[in-house]
């Protein structure tokens, strides 16, 4: 899981920062670990403490969100919806490129109206 500056943390939390120090960490409910000499905590801690951000987005590096939603069931479901409606909308761009073929074929076989012949031109042709 990605690592989160203990401000970061707190923003995803939504909790007041002396809230989050009096209640979470001064309390060891969240452990924070020291890296650099700066403090982080995973997010699978702040994961663990606050359930429901689990269903949001944290901010993990693109590995890290591919790995994490592998298997749930709302991904796959999406995945296989977003799979038929490129099928539907294959099948629909055929049908219209068959349609139009077919207008064009149709377009081709009509014949020009016949024009009226001018009953002088019948005449002339008359004498030849």
């Amino acid at each position: 899981m990605a690592r989160l500056s203990v401000s970061e943390a707190i923003k995803q939390s939504g909790v007041a920062r002396s809230t989050f120090y009096s209640r979470y960490i001064n309390k060891g409910l969240i452990s924070v670990s020291v890296s650099d000499g700066k403090k982080y905590i995973d997010s699978s801690e702040l994961v663990r403490v606050f359930p429901e951000l689990d269903n949001r987005t944290t901010k993990n590096s693109p590995s890290d969100t591919e790995s994490n939603n592998i298997g749930h069931p709302e991904n796959t479901l999406l995945k296989m919806e977003i799979k038929l409606l490129r099928e539907v909308l294959d099948k629909t761009e055929q049908d219209k490129q068959w349609l139009k073929d077919q207008n064009t074929t149709l377009l081709l076989r009509l014949e020009a109206p016949e024009q009226p012949v001018n009953p002088l031109i019948r005449w002339w042709r008359g004498l030849k």
